[in-house]
């Protein structure tokens, strides 16, 4: 076996040690959430009251929401 030598604490450091470096900042995972939702808005952009009050909220709502997704991925 090629991790005969090698104990389970070591592995498991070294486990914990590869997905912290794969881990994005919390600003980049909000900015790319917020990039997909914006998407749409862009792509077909209109001028109501509608899709205005839309966008103004948006901004917000997905940060709560990145917020939550992230501690769910990256910090649990």
């Amino acid at each position: 076996m090629f991790f005969a030598g090698i104990p389970p604490e070591t592995l498991k450091k070294i486990t914990e040690l590869r997905k912290q470096q794969n881990k994005p900042t919390f600003e980049a995972y909000y900015h790319k959430r917020l990039m997909d939702e914006y998407g749409d808005y862009i792509k077909n952009p209109r001028f109501s009251f509608k899709h205005m009050m839309v966008m103004s909220h948006l901004y917000k709502t997905m940060r709560d929401k990145a917020q939550k997704e992230y501690g769910l991925l990256y910090i649990s």
